[in-house]
């Protein structure tokens, strides 16, 4: 009896992770999709401008046009790098989340000790690398959006314990 109670205990606290898990995947989502909606806004300011400069220069459009387009690309570039900023501020504290959760709540052990194959940890591990990803997009916007580079150090950190998570929980499959 003492054994079918550990193991549905063991059974709520792996569904209680991955749940967690769950919540911090679509809370990074919902992030980049943020700043990739003001990329993107950024992106068809800038368009509209250039439009608006082509038809100033065939005389279709007057010099207003092409300063309202200009202010409205220059205001979507300021909104798309707030946003930049404030995405990787929060997606970094949420991989350190993220981290916590695999690590302290040996996530990898767990899955991986019925089954060295278990295909929950298999896309924990893609989900991982997506936001690893995700981190290297935001990273890559801030240098090219002549931000200069963030810090990722927490980041790297985040991601190197549970890579070695991984490692130590799969050692018993070799």
């Amino acid at each position: 009896a003492k054994a079918g109670m550990r193991a549905t205990a063991e059974s709520r606290a792996k569904r209680q992770a991955l749940v967690e898990m769950d919540k911090v995947w679509w809370q990074l989502r919902e992030e980049l999709d943020g700043y990739l909606d003001a990329a993107e806004e950024q992106v068809q300011a800038f368009q509209g401008a250039f439009a608006e400069l082509k038809g100033y220069r065939q005389c279709s459009s007057g010099f207003a046009q092409i300063t309202a387009a200009y202010n409205h690309a220059t205001e979507s570039r300021t909104a798309a790098h707030t946003r930049l900023r404030a995405a990787w501020r929060r997606c970094q504290s949420l991989v350190g989340e993220l981290s916590a959760i695999i690590v302290d709540g040996d996530v990898f052990g767990e899955l991986l000790a019925g089954d060295c194959e278990s295909e929950l940890a298999q896309q924990t591990m893609r989900q991982v690398r997506a936001a690893a990803g995700g981190m290297r997009m935001l990273h890559h916007r801030h240098e090219v959006g002549g931000l200069g580079s963030p810090d990722a150090r927490a980041t790297e950190e985040a991601m190197d314990r549970i890579a070695k998570s991984l490692e130590n929980a799969a050692s018993h499959c070799k």
